[in-house]
This record gives C-alpha cells, sequence and structure tokens, in this order.
C-alpha cells in the first residue's frame, strides 16, 4: 500500500467550501483507493490534507499516468491553493487495516 499527502494552507474564508468540494468530489472513488480524509492541522488551522490510501504503488502510478488533474489538486485548486504532495510506502499495518 501506499499513502498520498497533499499538503496546502487555505484561507479560513475558503474552508466551507473545501468541506463541500472535497464532499461533492469524493462521492465516488476509484476501486484503487482504500481511504481519503480530508484533515485540518489542530495547531495551525489553516493548513489542510488530503490523505489517500492507494491499494498499490501501481495503481497510484497508473492514475498519475493518465493525464488527469488527480482529485485532490482539484479540491486544492478550487479554493485557490497550491498543495505540496508527499508519498509514503506502507511498510506494515494492523491486521485490521491490511
Amino acid at each position: 500500500m501506499v499513502v498520498t499527502i497533499l499538503e496546502a494552507r487555505v484561507d479560513e474564508g475558503e474552508w466551507d467550501l473545501l468541506r463541500n468540494t472535497y464532499k461533492t468530489l469524493t462521492q465516488e472513488v476509484p476501486p484503487e483507493i482504500k481511504g481519503s480524509y480530508l484533515m485540518q492541522d489542530q495547531k495551525d488551522k489553516d493548513v489542510w490534507r488530503i490523505v489517500t490510501l492507494w491499494k498499490s504503488q501501481a495503481a497510484l502510478t497508473a492514475m498519475r499516468q493518465s493525464g488527469e488533474i488527480p482529485t485532490g489538486i482539484v479540491i486544492f485548486n478550487k479554493v485557490g491553493a497550491s498543495p505540496e504532495l508527499s508519498v509514503h510506502k506502507v511498510e506494515d499495518a494492523a491486521p485490521k487495516y491490511s
């Protein structure tokens, strides 16, 4: 499994639009995605993250090579934010989440 984290600063006046856009655009997710989460930093409330758990590196690579703009980037762009991406390989998971 692979986790992607998109992180961006979002002005407080755009928070509701961010939440609503995330909710709308994630009603249906591709089967390659095991989970996606919109998160707000508790110390710096202007920092938001979209954390996505992918079934495999191959699934992530295929999406990135498709030429489509990733949904998370579309969501952040809608509120005028430019997210930074980090990618993490999942080395292990509790049995319930494997």
